[in-house]
């Protein structure tokens, strides 16, 4: 790969960003090229300390220009129009609505809002005439009066709180008069709807029967929008059943087929599949290649899959050892081409124009910038240069040591080591496990785990290990967790530690762990089963998965893909993979951090693990984070994510003492 720059001062040496800094971090997301291939917009995320919140604004670069389109403060989603003149984004935090923007004034000119719906307006699509954009909006006002009743499990979803039974429906909207009408009604679980090559049909993904609530699985649906379609058209119809399909849909040039990334057996990665629209006829693209497909959530890198400008394939994401890499799969079954794989980069946001690809890179230095790939000669361009407010002349290398462990059984697991190279001698080490337990470290940095580089910049070193159920390394290895949380994947972790000890890297009297969501299941069950850490940080946790299936918003649905069936069927199971079996053995001071309003690990499980410690005499604190969901350490309140990584670095360095 050639890496070419216009800025030609740009250093890839980074200090440590300490924590506060990320009052001044700037960081771009969801790129989207122009039809021409001349312009990227993309979102501009900031922090706004008066306010404690992100602050989202559209820019463009166009050359070497980078200019401000939008005045925010909750701008997202942004796409242009097929002839490059207009973009459709949303505006608004709580219940955003539909903006139209003229890109060719640069910002000179304000957006127009198109819509004014009571429960707001998913990401807009436009129509490939031009004439149209579709999108998703609550069905009804989503206001409740009164009791919530509900048959189903689906009446709360974290980030939304205690919402009822809901669904969606999907309009189009005509940009030229305004006029606005829904194609599809009462859809659950609604994904975003993606036109068709003749602007006739949307298709979306939803769930396919009464008991989605069960699985959250959903599946590929079209229905007509053209106003002289039958009757039978304009309801909704299912593709590929046998398909589960995850996220947006997209279309092949000919409209005969649709590209869908799912599966047909949980225990397998996702893949992409080329489902004919008139048979259902299903045909993996990618199932050879046994890597996961990444499709993009908060805390995940990834995108939608994206069929080239000159239709002879697909541009997608593939985790492979940990990282997100680009991969073209051809749509005549040729073998399928990396395009950027390299060690320590990651690749999310992918959209292509006029054989161009515009992308966020980021790497084991950069927090993320925006680049293109030119197809024709395999060069890579960064386009923005948010790293360089970092610079300084005080620069000191974070040193991301790609590294290989033996665990028990003698098999190699994959990790990376962090440090200061100028440091010599064993050193505390902080051995941060991810979460998931399908997720996985990519040996970049991130603004999530910014007491990782506080603790480096004090000396400490930090292992960042992907053990068995981890994303990247084949289906065999993803799926060796199920049904042995805890069980399955310590030995890989332990093992790791005790390698570093061994080399002289790690003081065994200076060890401590801590992890996030799976990471402080982890964190909790290492204490209960094992005594060598000083001390233990554990935020968004679980301890007793057998209590955690209906309060969690997917408590069922885990129970059945990731534990192996349900507690009461399998009770002697739970117990083993529970931490709360044996918390009367922790002896760690440990730190527990939780958001007041995560549903996806309920606050009551770090509660009842901070009581039984708390009964026990063993060193603990409990930090709630008020009205904070699950993933409010990555898109939370600025502040929240300060004091939790203060927290971390102030707790570790009282228990884990020079």
């Amino acid at each position: 790969m050639m890496l070419r720059t216009p800025w030609m001062e740009v250093t890839w040496m980074a200090r440590p960003l300490r924590i506060d800094e990320l009052w001044d971090l700037s960081s771009p997301e969801s790129p989207v090229i122009s039809p021409d291939g001349s312009r990227i917009c993309y979102v501009l995320c900031s922090h706004d300390r008066d306010e404690d919140r992100t602050r989202r604004v559209l820019w463009s670069v166009e050359g070497d220009s980078t200019y401000r389109l939008t005045s925010g403060p909750a701008d997202t989603a942004p796409v242009w129009c097929p002839e490059g003149r207009w973009i459709a984004f949303l505006r608004g935090s709580g219940q955003p609505q539909v903006w139209l923007l003229d890109a060719s004034g640069r910002g000179a000119v304000e957006p127009r809002r198109l819509t004014n719906l009571d429960g707001g307006a998913g990401a807009p699509a436009w129509s490939p005439d031009g004439r149209w954009l579709a999108f998703t909006a609550p069905s009804g006002t989503g206001l409740q009066d009164g009791p919530i009743v509900s048959e189903r499990v689906d009446y709360h979803a974290d980030g939304g709180g205690i919402i009822g039974e809901t669904s969606s429906d999907i309009h189009v909207l005509e940009v030229a008069t305004g006029w606005c009408r829904a194609v599809a009604e009462n859809i659950r679980f609604c994904g975003d709807p993606a036109w068709s090559p003749d602007s006739r049909w949307l298709a979306f993904t939803a769930g396919p029967d009464h008991d989605s609530d069960l699985t959250l699985w959903t599946d590929t649906h079209v229905v007509a929008v053209s106003l002289d379609a039958t009757a039978t058209e304009r309801i909704p119809r299912r593709i590929a059943p046998d398909v589960l399909a995850r996220g947006p849909v997209s279309w092949t040039p000919d409209g005969a087929s649709m590209l869908v990334t799912g599966k047909r057996d949980t225990s397998v990665p996702d893949e992409l599949f080329r489902l004919d629209v008139v048979t259902g006829a299903a045909r993996s693209l990618t199932g050879l290649l046994n890597r996961n497909l990444l499709r993009a959530a908060p805390g995940y890198p990834g995108g939608t899959p994206q069929v080239t400008s000159d239709g002879g394939g697909v541009l997608c994401c593939v985790r492979d050892r940990g990282a997100s890499h680009l991969y073209y799969v051809p749509l005549d079954g040729a073998p399928l081409v990396a395009l950027l794989a390299d060690t320590g980069t990651s690749v999310s946001g992918v959209t292509e124009a006029a054989g161009r690809v515009a992308f966020l890179l980021r790497s084991s230095t950069s927090y993320g910038e925006i680049a293109t790939l030119d197809r024709s000669t395999k060069t890579v361009t960064l386009r923005s240069d948010y790293s360089r407010l970092r610079s300084g002349p005080d620069l000191v290398p974070v040193v991301g040591e790609e590294r290989e462990f033996l665990s028990s059984d003698g098999s190699a697991v994959h990790g990376w080591l962090l440090r200061d190279s100028g440091k010599q001698g064993p050193r505390a080490l902080l051995l941060d496990i991810h979460g998931g337990p399908h997720s996985a470290w990519e040996g970049c940095v991130d603004d999530t785990h910014l007491y990782q580089q506080e603790l480096i910049a004090r000396g400490w070193a930090i292992l960042l290990v992907n053990p068995r159920g981890s994303d990247g390394y084949g289906s065999t290895f993803a799926a060796a967790a199920r049904g042995a949380w805890g069980t399955a994947d310590a030995p890989d972790l332990l093992c790791a530690v005790d390698q570093l000890v061994d080399e002289g890297i790690a003081d065994p009297h200076r060890l401590a762990v801590a992890g996030y969501s799976y990471g402080g299941y982890m964190a909790s069950f290492l204490t209960a089963f094992d005594h060598r850490f000083a001390a233990a940080v554990t935020g968004g946790m679980v301890c007793d998965l057998g209590s955690v299936v209906g309060p969690s918003d997917a408590g069922l649905p885990t129970a059945r893909e990731q534990l192996g069936g349900m507690p009461w069927d399998l009770p002697e199971k739970y117990e083993r993979m529970s931490p709360w079996a044996r918390v009367g053995d922790v002896t760690t001071p440990t730190l527990v951090l939780h958001g007041g309003a995560d549903l996806r690990c309920p606050l009551p499980q770090a509660q009842q693990w901070h009581a039984a410690l708390r009964a026990r005499g063993v060193p603990t604190r409990l930090v709630i984070y008020p009205g904070a969901s699950h993933t409010f350490v990555v898109d939370g309140r600025p502040s929240y994510r300060i004091d939790y990584s203060h927290r971390v670095v102030n707790w570790l360095t009282e228990w884990v003492r020079p």
